[in-house]
């Protein structure tokens, strides 16, 4: 294996090409979460009904939305102006998912993931100095990276050991 590859060529690194809607939503009155029934506890995720995150609440008073459910919820919060800032950010962010035993074994070398999201579902971090968003994705995670970081952060993960 070499640079996060496979024998077969397969990359446990993989960036998503295509942009999703995306929606970058902060609190402006501590009850919103409970007034639109989001979740309410920072490191919580909302799932679609493929169990693709589409709410993170990544951080006290902010969130996430993502894809056609977070189009859903956009429109929640735009009813509630006087509660909650809605910026529309599609293309600020890439996802990159990361699975297997190569990619898991990179990340920890970039931070621990497993207790940055110690009972949390996602968080906002910085890897090897770039922004993301972490969220878990069933064995992995899914890594939303500012999108002018992504090639930086994949080969600094990609990178061999020193």
């Amino acid at each position: 294996m070499n640079d996060a590859r496979h024998a077969d060529g397969a990359d446990d690194l993989v960036p998503e090409t295509a942009d999703v809607p995306a929606f970058e939503v902060v609190a402006l009155r501590e009850s919103f979460a409970v007034s639109v029934g989001w979740p309410a506890q920072p490191g919580s995720v909302r799932r679609d009904a493929a169990g693709v995150a589409a709410l993170l609440h990544y951080a006290p008073g902010r969130w996430l939305l993502l894809g056609a459910a977070g189009l859903e919820a956009r429109a929640e919060a735009a009813e509630r102006p006087e509660a909650c800032t809605v910026v529309d950010v599609t293309g600020k962010w890439q996802a990159v998912r990361a699975g297997g035993a190569d990619a898991l074994r990179r990340l920890a070398g970039a931070g621990n993931l497993p207790l940055l999201l110690r009972g949390r579902e996602c968080a906002a971090t910085t890897l090897v100095d770039c922004p993301v968003l972490v969220a878990r994705d069933g064995a992995g995670f899914v890594l939303w990276v500012r999108r002018s970081y992504v090639e930086a952060l994949l080969a600094a993960l990609r990178a061999p050991p020193a």
